[in-house]
């Protein structure tokens, strides 16, 4: 199993990256009805979209904590309009098709280690 990827551009040497940590916030579940139960659901797609965005000429290399193929257009905005990189993490059985196509690091090695308990 290939555990990364490479996209279009490769990614800047590190002497030259400068690490910059969005600090995570706490948000809300929401609790949809469907068929008679409520499912959760946290809807963060386009806020970590839009910080990108605001934040991307502050940015050598994007990391989203996700496999979600909604993500795709964000990853075309940052590859191609920005001519900058991004990496997706995540489960491999969660990364979209669209996503394997670019840098991607699949965790599930250390699932156990990175699990969010309740």
């Amino acid at each position: 199993m290939k555990l990364l990827e490479k996209q279009r551009f490769p990614l800047l040497p590190t002497s030259e990256v400068k690490l910059q940590i969005h600090t995570p916030q706490k948000k809300d579940l929401k609790y949809t009805p469907i068929a008679g139960k409520f499912m959760k659901k946290a809807d963060v797609d386009v806020e970590i979209t839009l910080d990108v965005v605001r934040n991307i000429d502050q940015l050598d290399v994007v990391i989203v904590m996700s496999g979600d193929s909604d993500y795709l257009e964000l990853k075309n905005y940052v590859v191609y309009d920005k001519r900058k990189n991004i990496l997706f993490v995540g489960y491999e059985e969660n990364m979209g098709w669209e996503l394997r196509q670019c840098w991607h690091l699949y965790v599930n090695k250390v699932k156990e280690e990175v699990m969010l308990r309740e």
